[in-house]
Order: structure tokens, then C-alpha cells, then sequence
């Protein structure tokens, strides 16, 4: 799992004056942050965990105030919310004093530095705003009523049990039944009680004042101790808005969360795939990995997560991953034509009727058997294009060459069977941007067309050759047919005058051939196979 960092929060609460809110709401943003390259907003469906202490660093339970963790957290593209105290309420005492949160995502350790807990969530205290120590309104001395002087003297006996000139409330509420046991048998004159002055007016705790305030005992104690600041709905949600765009600001022109930065551009993070949403809605790369993540957690096959569908999980209150499908690369498929189930609305010219999306989503297959037109369309839908040589070329400077090994070891695949998922080399097979499996694994096609030459008696047709000295990779990368034919699917081969669609990288059967300078010219723009894949790219 990438290393998380940089938490923004927000609390928030509401006040209702039918009801105060037993939660806190917590808003938030996750960044993932590789070991090389930029942070990037994170996504993520699972368990965190909410701690609130009263020390900003220790680690000794005694001071640990709080504790629950939330199932199911979903995170898109960084940002996220919940309430805490939905779990394990809140109680009494959680912000009684200066507090700290720290935040555990799943198994990893808890973010540092602790957040400190501002004002804002001291506003559950505005409890005390409309029930006062659990009192309703109607339980309080009113704002408006005299007594007669002669009572003076038994009233102040009775509230604080001594007859002097002047006391202290010590922290004590006086409730309407109190004052009413006090004046009982007096001669109490013209008491008059109104909702309204009884929601506005309470006693102040910790305050003191002379004998004579008794005749107008309400007016002494109307100096109310704030509790706390309460929002209404619209401000808060305006102070998320002002949040986002803050945020928004602060991370500029960022990457979004399926690609990495290089230099002034972003880059695919995995060899990508290309899905449809069933529905026909625009495929938003980030919603589509949290489903996938979703169903992985589900138990979902690879079968059922490439076509999309579940029973179990795809009637009534289907889960995310209900809404989508991908193409190019059914689970087993081992032809250029079993690979290929590319709809008939988006055809081998990429003059489609129907959108396609290219996504770099963890944990697939990638999609393959595509022509460089279908390619170039995939990445166009889904806001990108498809890289060109230059931006493939900077941007696997670093991936570290495995040679003739056979990746089993997480390492670039270039010598298996096959083509493995995507994210699965994330140890070894990186570029020093944080791009994976740029070597081995599939072909891939960058936005480079040119004119293959005549063929000679040196450079026949579908030759590869290593032309590059000892001091590039491991000095056996290839270069094939720069110089010759190309060939094309449906015209028999070989084609005289045929442009040729460069391919980068290698695959997996390409052995010490394969690397960050393999470059094949063999290939015209109108053919597919089942080890030649893609990659987009946008600028910043």
C-alpha cells in the first residue's frame, strides 16, 4: 500500500434547536505519496480508525481520551467524510479539554503529527444551549417576576444555605422547582414566566453577586457563559466549499489519481485498461478503481469483475462495480482474435459509435489486441492521449532492466507466458516517476507513426537487431524492422508502403530484448495481437 500523508480535516457540527447532533462530521483528504514522484489524491473502501487523545505525541493508553474505527470508509480521489461518535459515542467528557485526533488508515500506522481538535467541535457543549444540564426550559427561574422584600432573606438561605450580603454560585444551576421550594409559603408577588425569556435567559455559572440583585435575581444571573460556536447548515457547507477550492489551490495542477507526474506531464500509472459504463455514462478513472476495489473486497472473480456483474451483488442496491465492463482482455485469453472482444460500435478504425475509456486501474488485466487507432481513441474519451515517444521514453528512465529473468520475483516481466495483472510489480518494475511495468509485460503503443524504408539483404522484413552499445540498459535491447515492411491484420501480411505505429518496451516473451530503449517498427498502425497494450498520458 503507498505511504499516506497529508491530512486536511474540517470539523463541523449543527446546531437544531429541536435537537443538538451526538456526532462530530470530519471531513478530510488522503494523499498517497511513492517513494519517488508527487503526491496525488488517494482513493481507498475500508476500515479507519478515529482517536482522540490529550497529549499531542504520547502513546501511553491513560491518555487516550476516544477510540472507533469506522468499516467501509470510502475514499475518492483523497476526500472523504464521516461522523465521529457513529461508532462509539462521543460522551461527556471528549472535548473537555485540549484534544488531538490521530487518524489509522486500515493496517497502516497512524498519521502523524496528530491533528489538534480546534473550537469547532467544542460546539457539542451548545447542548447546554437549549437543555441546561439536561433541563428543558420550562424547569428554570422565568426572566420576568418580583417577590415581595420580606422574602429576600429566606431566598438566599435557601439557595446557598447561609444569609449573607454576598455569595458565590460555585458552578451550581438554580432550577424553577428549587426557586419554587424556596418561596413556598411566602408572600411571592406577580411571578410571570415566558417561553421565550426562559430559552434565552439562564444562569451563569461561577459568579457572584450582592443581596439587593435578589429582586431581580434573573437580571443578576442573564449573563450567559458561551458553551461553544454553533453553525447553521449553510455555513458550514459554504466552509467546505471554501475548504475544497483551498485545497484545490494548494495542490495546483495536480496529476488525477490513476497517473503520476513527470516533469510537466502525467503518466499512466499501470498499462491501462478499457471499460464502458453500462449505462453510457462518462467513465470516471477514480470511481471506476473504487469499485473495483469494492468488489475485490467482495470476493468477486476476475471474470465477475471484467464483465461486471455478479448476481449476488447486482440486483436491487447494486454495488458500484454493477455499472461497468472491460474490453481487450478476457479472463484465459490466449490469441490475438480471443483477446480481441471489442464492441462493433468501436471498431479496428477507432470511428466509433460507442465510448470507450482507457483507465489505469490496479489489480487487472490490461487490455490488449487493439489497434493503435482504437488506442488513441480509448485515451481521448477518458480526457487523456496516448503517450507519445518522448513522454515514454523520460518517463521509464529508472525502471530497473531484469534482463532474461522471468519476473517472478516482481520484477519486469519479460520472460513468462504470459501477461500478469497491473500493480503486481510495483516493487521493481518502476520507473524513478513511480510508472510500472514500462518494460516487459505487453507492448505498448506510443503516438509515433513513421515511413518504414526499403527492405535489404541487412534489414529483411520483421528483422530485429540490437544496434545499441553496452552502456544503454544491459545492451541487448532490440530494435525491430526500422528499416523494411510493416505488417497489418487483414492484408496478408507484409505490406509494401504500409506507415509503421511504434511500440515501446517489450513483452513478456521479449527475454533480454525487452527494456527501456526496445523499440519496434514492425508494426502498422491497423494491427493487433494479444501482446501489445497501451498507455495515455495528459498534460498538467
Amino acid at each position: 500500500m503507498p505511504k499516506l500523508s497529508v491530512l486536511l480535516p474540517l470539523f463541523w457540527t449543527v446546531l437544531a434547536f429541536a435537537e443538538v447532533p451526538g456526532t462530530v462530521g470530519y471531513n478530510g483528504v488522503l494523499f498517497t505519496c511513492p517513494e519517488s514522484g508527487p503526491c496525488n489524491g488517494y482513493s481507498y473502501m475500508g476500515p479507519i480508525t478515529f482517536r482522540l487523545w490529550d497529549d499531542p505525541a504520547s502513546t501511553d493508553p491513560a491518555h487516550l481520551v476516544w477510540e472507533e474505527t469506522q468499516e467501509g470508509v470510502k475514499v475518492e480521489g483523497g476526500f472523504f467524510h464521516v461522523d465521529l461518535g457513529s461508532v462509539k459515542p462521543l460522551g461527556p467528557d471528549a472535548f473537555a479539554g485540549p484534544r488531538w485526533l490521530d487518524v489509522q488508515v486500515g493496517e497502516e500506522p497512524p498519521l502523524k503529527p496528530r491533528s489538534p481538535v480546534g473550537s469547532v467541535p467544542f460546539a457539542l457543549a451548545c447542548k447546554d444551549a437549549v437543555s441546561l444540564q439536561g433541563q428543558a426550559p420550562t424547569a428554570f427561574a422565568q426572566a420576568s417576576h418580583v417577590h415581595a422584600i420580606a422574602d429576600v432573606t429566606g431566598l438566599q438561605a435557601a439557595l446557598d444555605g447561609k444569609a449573607a450580603v454576598a455569595h458565590n454560585h460555585d458552578d451550581l444551576y438554580y432550577r424553577k422547582a428549587e426557586v419554587d421550594t424556596a418561596l413556598a409559603g411566602k408572600a411571592a408577588v406577580g411571578v410571570s414566566y415566558t417561553k421565550a425569556e426562559s430559552d434565552e435567559l439562564y444562569a451563569t455559572k461561577g459568579h457572584s453577586h450582592a443581596i439587593s440583585d435578589v429582586t431581580g435575581l434573573q437580571a443578576a444571573l442573564d449573563g450567559k457563559e458561551e458553551k461553544g460556536t454553533c453553525f447553521t447548515k449553510s455555513e458550514v457547507m459554504k466552509m467546505m466549499e471554501d475548504l475544497k477550492k483551498d485545497i484545490l489551490s494548494q495542490l495546483g495542477k495536480a496529476c488525477p489519481s490513476d497517473m503520476v507526474q513527470v516533469g510537466d506531464f502525467c503518466v499512466d500509472r499501470y498499462e491501462a485498461s478499457i471499460w464502458e459504463r453500462k449505462d453510457g455514462k462518462a467513465v470516471d478513472c477514480a470511481a471506476l478503481q473504487a469499485a473495483v476495489d469494492e468488489a475485490v473486497l467482495k470476493n468477486w472473480s476476475e471474470s465477475d469483475v471484467y464483465l461486471g456483474y455478479k448476481s449476488s451483488d447486482c440486483g436491487v442496491g447494486a454495488i458500484a462495480m454493477c455499472n461497468y465492463r472491460q474490453y481487450g482482455s478476457p479472463p484465459g485469453c490466449s490469441s490475438e482474435d480471443a483477446c480481441d472482444d471489442y464492441p462493433a460500435e468501436f471498431p479496428d478504425s477507432g470511428n466509433w459509435s460507442k465510448p470507450l475509456y482507457a483507465c489505469a486501474i490496479k489489480g487487472v488485466m490490461p487490455s490488449r489486441s487493439m489497434t493503435w487507432f482504437q488506442a488513441a481513441q480509448a485515451c481521448a474519451n477518458a480526457g487523456k492521449h496516448l503517450i507519445t515517444n518522448l513522454e515514454w521514453q523520460t518517463a521509464v528512465a529508472g525502471t530497473v532492466d531484469p534482463g532474461a529473468n522471468d519476473g517472478a520475483d516482481g520484477s519486469c516481466n519479460t520472460s513468462s507466458n504470459g501477461a500478469r495483472k497491473t500493480g503486481l510489480g510495483a516493487s521493481k518494475c518502476v520507473s524513478k516517476y513511480g510508472v510500472e511495468d514500462m518494460i516487459g509485460n505487453l507492448w505498448e503503443w506510443v503516438d509515433l507513426w513513421g515511413q518504414a524504408g526499403p527492405v535489404t539483404t541487412s534489414y529483411n522484413a520483421g528483422t530485429a537487431v540490437t544496434p545499441w552499445p553496452s552502456s544503454y540498459g544491459d545492451g541487448g535491447d532490440r530494435t525491430w524492422n526500422v528499416n523494411g515492411q510493416a505488417g497489418s491484420n487483414g492484408t496478408g501480411g507484409w505490406t509494401t508502403g504500409l506507415p509503421f505505429a511504434a511500440l515501446r518496451g517489450g513483452r513478456w516473451g521479449s527475454g533480454a530484448g525487452a527494456g527501456a530503449f526496445a523499440f519496434n517498427a514492425n508494426i502498422g498502425p491497423s494491427q493487433w495481437y494479444w501482446d501489445m497494450g497501451l498507455r495515455c498520458a495528459r498534460g498538467l
